[in-house]
């Protein structure tokens, strides 16, 4: 069973174009009215891990509209060993712009197409307009809302302890379409977010995050990490 998680913006867009498309009967887990995603995203996954047969968490912004071929998109991400999915994402990044990395995946919003590549590739951060959790993501991981607050960064927070951990975070193809305007929103709350990361991650942003991703593989990359790169390897035989 996958269950659904989102934060709920001021706007009406979970109404008119998120829920619609939520396959009936799942469980919709929901915060309205929050000051930081943080907290609201901690909450939900301490409500998620009390359901029965939880397979995985679905995080999402409110205006995503999942298409039909979602869930079994997801759960082949999963087979993988994935622990955390999302549509675009990137390797390397330096800061929260994840986008100045080495972009990978696909997300496709109503007037354009952002398409890094496509296909299934391991990366070091998703972009939180989705962000699928495994259950073991959920049981082992939180976002970090003792030092940050507000609605930005939470997504490469988050995806950097997991790779600390050695758990694997990949893109992957997912039927859906972001309806977004593309924004930042607000600007100094962003940067006072991406200032925070980059103390928090400053003995990997000191050396840059080539380097720092390259000591995590020489030294705590995991058997499930392995496993994973084999199967995605072989995938990329498979489409030659």
């Amino acid at each position: 069973m996958l269950a659904y998680g989102i934060c709920i913006g001021k706007t009406d867009k979970f109404i008119t174009v998120c829920q619609p498309t939520i396959p009936s009967g799942s469980p919709v887990l929901v915060r309205r009215g929050q000051e930081s995603i943080y907290t609201a995203y901690n909450s939900i996954i301490e409500e998620a891990l009390e359901l029965d047969q939880l397979e995985a968490l679905v995080l999402l912004h409110d205006d995503v509209a999942l298409g039909q071929g979602f869930e079994d998109d997801v759960r082949r991400a999963l087979s993988l060993g994935a622990d955390i999915v999302g549509a675009v994402g990137a390797r390397n990044p330096r800061s929260i712009a994840w986008w100045e990395g080495e972009k990978k995946g696909k997300a496709i919003e109503p007037t354009r197409v952002f398409d890094y590549g496509g296909g299934v590739h391991e990366v070091d951060t998703v972009d939180g307009l989705i962000m699928v959790l495994s259950r073991a993501a959920v049981t082992k991981l939180r976002f970090d809302d003792a030092r940050f607050s507000g609605f930005h960064g939470y997504d490469i927070d988050l995806c950097s302890t997991a790779r600390l951990i050695g758990m694997n975070v990949v893109v992957a193809p997912l039927d859906l379409v972001h309806h977004s305007k593309g924004s930042l929103g607000d600007v100094n709350a962003w940067r006072k977010a991406d200032l925070e990361w980059r103390r928090k991650w400053r003995h990997i942003s000191a050396i840059g995050y080539i380097a720092g991703r390259a000591a995590l593989q020489a030294h705590i990359v995991s058997h499930a990490t392995r496993r994973l790169r084999r199967r995605l390897a072989l995938l990329a035989s498979k489409g030659d």
